[in-house]
């Protein structure tokens, strides 16, 4: 039987980074290591697959086999490993927000010039530059062309070894399209943009919604100010966006400052006796949609102001014959 290998917090000589995602963190150790790869890792720790949201007994498996405290490898995960909300930096995000597994990678090549390690922001699915460096996120290897994964056994390594991450490039941002990211990013606790986070809660429909529920909100409804026949409040697009994320936010964030009036040319305006831009049927789906979403995903009385403004909505609606059966319909009373 081959030896086993013992591993001790010398062998490995670093603690996670506060930014650090749980599977870049056993990435990096596993490289310290020197195993083929971070499933090897994950292995010896009982765990049969990578995931930042691992069982508790992963944890305090990998916390000892790297010689860290469990509270400081729990702090880079998102959550246990349930149905529920993943959890990032202490904000509770849908699902779909949050990239749990390890198929999906995306990096900045100018961080790992700075510091070789994963970011976590990076895990984002919302998240499409890097508002540091002003740069689209690299999802693909620029030497061999695969999509950016965790099967090498660097963590700044492309599988093809030749691909190293430091020496890609990326595209730039304009400065009016790093904004929104920016702020959703101060939102979930990013000191360096705190400023930015604090202006969006000032924002009309914001000032009584929590971080996480911004981030949702925005995220739901900005697709329509692009396009609006896009799919009623949902995630998703996310899956096959017809627009990069950061524009998709962008758009999202000049609707909030646009409140109620670019809300309202969003969900479909009414206008002499019909709706533009969108059919009755889907006007009524996204006012459900919004409606069960301020029910189920907002709590304690928040949302007063998206809920009065779909209240006017209707109200604005009442001409319009195809929408009056709906509007009749008992409003939430909040």
């Amino acid at each position: 039987m081959p030896k086993k290998r013992v591993l001790s917090r010398f062998v490995l000589g670093s603690t996670p980074k506060p930014d650090e995602s749980f599977v870049g963190y056993v990435a990096r150790a596993s490289e310290r290591i020197g195993f083929s790869s971070p499933a090897t890792l994950f292995a010896a720790s009982g765990s049969a697959r990578l995931t930042n949201r691992p069982k508790e007994s992963c944890l305090m498996g990998m916390a000892s086999l790297c010689g860290v405290e469990t509270a400081a490898l729990r702090a880079t995960t998102y959550g246990p490993p349930s149905r529920g909300n993943s959890v990032y930096k202490g904000s509770a995000l849908p699902p779909p927000l949050v990239s749990s597994g390890a198929g999906r990678r995306r990096i900045c090549p100018e961080c790992f010039r700075e510091k070789i390690y994963h970011r976590s922001f990076w895990d984002l699915t919302f998240v499409s530059i890097c508002p540091y460096h002003r740069m689209l996120l690299c999802d693909r290897c620029q030497f061999c062309g695969r999509g950016l994964g965790w099967t090498g056994s660097t963590v700044s390594r492309c599988k093809c070894r030749g691909g190293d991450f430091r020496t890609m490039t990326a595209t730039f941002v304009p400065d009016e399209q790093v904004t929104a990211t920016a702020s959703v990013m101060g939102l979930l606790g990013d000191a360096q943009y705190s400023k930015e986070a604090s202006y969006v809660k000032t924002l009309a429909p914001f000032v009584d919604l929590e971080p996480g529920e911004i981030g949702d909100f925005l995220l739901r409804m900005s697709p329509s100010v692009l396009r609006p026949q896009a799919l009623p409040f949902t995630l998703s697009w996310l899956r096959k966006p017809q627009h990069a994320p950061h524009e998709t936010l962008t758009a999202g964030f000049e609707m909030a400052r646009g409140w109620p009036d670019d809300f309202y040319s969003a969900l479909g305006m009414p206008e002499e006796g019909f709706v533009s831009y969108t059919d009755p049927a889907r006007v009524i789906g996204r006012l459900k949609a919004i409606e069960l979403w301020l029910v189920k995903k907002v709590q304690d009385g928040r949302g007063m102001v998206i809920a009065n403004a779909l209240r006017a909505y209707r109200l604005g609606c009442q001409s319009t014959p195809d929408l009056q059966p709906f509007v009749r319909i008992r409003t939430r009373s909040r």
